[in-house]
């Protein structure tokens, strides 16, 4: 959150395209980042438990 947080101060104003287009690449960045670490949790959860569900069929729905 405190990264968000962070974004916003950055760039206060969006007036400009330029901005908007940085705000926009790091709000990206950030998604990943938390989408990996999901992706990451899941395959940990599937191993430490022994699931035995194919690392292809570990996704969240």
């Amino acid at each position: 959150m405190k990264k968000l947080k962070n974004i916003g101060l950055r760039y206060g104003s969006f007036d400009s395209v330029q901005a908007r287009r940085s705000a926009d690449i790091e709000v990206d960045s950030f998604l990943c980042q938390m989408i990996g670490t999901l992706d990451s949790l899941l395959f940990e959860i599937n191993d430490r438990f022994r699931l035995g569900i194919p690392i292809d069929r570990v996704e969240m729905v």
